[in-house]
Order: C-alpha cells, then structure tokens, then sequence
C-alpha cells in the first residue's frame, strides 16, 4: 500500500513539472522570417570578441611643442648687442601650453603674426604660452651688453634646444678671426666696413661668441722732469741765448751771455752733461757764466777789460 502511494506522488510531481516547462516555452520565429540574421558560428564568435573588448582612449602626444628652428639675427652697435631672434615649431598638445624661449636677454619685444605676444617670466627664462594643436612662429627683439676684456669682446647666446639654430653676426670692422664655441662658423665677408659673421650653433648648449679687438691706450701722466741744460743759439760775433734751466714744462731762468769761441760752447755743453749725470736740481747761476774776452759782451766797449 505504501508503494502504491509513493508511486502516486511521484507521477504527479513530474507531470506538475511537465505542466509548467510546457508553459515557459517561448516559441522560436522561423528561419527567414522578418526581423531574424542567420549567421555562421566563425561570425557570431568574432562580434562576440569585439563586444567584449573595452573601446581605445586617444593617446596623447610625447611632447607638448616641438620647436623646429630658432635663428639669431644679431649686430653690435658701440658696446651693446641687439637684434632679433625668429622661433618656428608645433604645438602637439591641446589646450594651452608653455613654451620657453630664451633666458639672459633682454626682452624688448616679442610678436606672433604681427600681433603682441605676452610672454611669462618664470625664474630666468622668458616663456610663451600658445593654444594648440597648431603650428607657431614667433619673433623676438633682445638686446645685451658686451663682455670687454683685454684685447677681447665676447658675449653668450642661450642656444634653445631646436632642430636648427642658426647665427647671423652684423660686426663693425675688419674682423678676420671670430670664434663660436660651440658651434661651426659656415661664411665670412667683409663689406662697406662690416663684417658679416653666419654660424650654426649646437642645441640646448649656451655658445660663446667671442674676436679680438684693438684697444687705444690711455695716455699715462709722466712724472715731471727738471731739467738742467746749457744750449747755446748764437755763435761767434753776436750774442747767444742760453737756456740755463727748464723745468715743469716753463722756462725758469734764461740769461743772455756772449760766447766768443768754440772752446767756451763745448765747455758749457760739458757742464750740462755733467750736471744731467749727476742729477743736479738747480743750475749753476747765470751770474757766474763769464763770456769770453774774444768777443765784447754786450753793453760794453771792446777795448774795456772784463772784470774779475
């Protein structure tokens, strides 16, 4: 009796499980039917592999600019150093982006496309800030003293890290042996008292630009000299003046004697010397000069006897 019961509930659980996967049965549309894609198994797991993958961002640029070529055109006027300096290059990232220029110059204008460009000074260097994605060129107006040393000028360009950078140097004069360190000097011409300097420069390192120069000498005061000297301007039969004594760059004493021979002259340019050997501060008196009795003194007859 057991036995025919259980049986019972077992057929009538599995006839009520019957009943209801019966019911939740959707029915399928037909093959070709409207609103229905065949597809082969390769195919349905292809977009199966692009649905799971995850959609790619855009990858972003290695650089934010890239600046192309940066050309120095520079001339020295007296001691000073002025002139332009072009900037060409890309600005890779969108939005706004910094781009240093230079750093050590002096700014006096800078301009993109014929407009006004405002430039931010972060430390030492002097930065642009351009909009991008979009290429840009630049022109900025430096000015700098030289360096004068000895027998040299020289001054230093902060050479930008570029793919060119180039130099055109304006110098007045002759000047046959300007050096650029680092860098390679390509021409040279002289021309209407000018010379025209081109040179490529290394990037990213500053370059020394540097020639010789011809410097006047101050004149140097020379200490002043007392001089003693005996010089006779006449000779024999008129009277002579001797410069007895100049000093400080004035006649001090000068008498006028008569000479008569030529023993008396060589006498006193004897003296003279003497006196120019020793260092003698003061000459011998004019007084004490006594002309020779060969030829009459002046104011005096020449029968009369000189006295002594």
């Amino acid at each position: 009796m057991k036995r025919a019961i259980i049986l019972i509930a077992i057929l009538a659980t599995a006839a009520q499980g019957q009943t209801r996967n019966a019911r939740s049965e959707v029915a399928m549309p037909a093959p070709g039917s409207t609103g229905t894609v065949t597809l082969s198994l390769a195919e349905y797991n292809r977009l199966t592999e692009l649905a799971a993958r995850k959609p790619k961002t855009g990858e972003a640029a290695p650089l934010p600019f890239v600046m192309s070529s940066a050309v120095f055109k520079l001339r020295v006027v007296d001691q000073s150093l002025t002139g332009e300096i072009d900037f060409a290059g890309s600005v890779l990232e969108k939005g706004s982006v910094k781009v240093p220029l230079t750093r050590g110059l002096t700014i006096l204008e800078a301009r993109q496309a014929n407009s006004p460009l405002p430039l931010l000074l972060e430390g030492a260097t002097q930065t642009a800030i351009l909009n991008g994605p979009a290429p840009f060129a630049l022109s900025v107006s430096v000015a700098s003293p030289l360096t004068v040393e000895a027998g040299r000028a020289s001054f230093t360009l902060p050479v930008p890290i570029a793919s060119a950078s180039l130099l055109t140097l304006d110098l007045p004069g002759n000047h046959a042996n300007v050096r650029v360190e680092p860098g390679l000097v390509t021409s040279r011409t002289t021309a209407n008292g000018h010379t025209i300097v081109e040179a490529t420069l290394e990037p990213g390192k500053p370059a020394r630009v540097w020639w010789t120069t011809r410097e006047i000498a101050a004149p140097v005061a020379q200490p002043a000299r007392r001089v003693v000297a005996a010089a006779v301007l006449a000779e024999v039969d008129r009277p002579a003046l001797v410069l007895a004594h100049v000093g400080d760059d004035a006649v001090e004493q000068a008498a006028r004697v008569a000479v008569g021979g030529l023993d008396e002259q060589r006498h006193l340019a004897a003296r003279a010397r003497r006196r120019r050997r020793q260092g003698a501060a003061d000459p011998a008196p004019v007084d004490r000069l006594r002309p020779s009795p060969r030829a009459p003194p002046h104011g005096r007859s020449p029968g009369q006897k000189p006295i002594g």
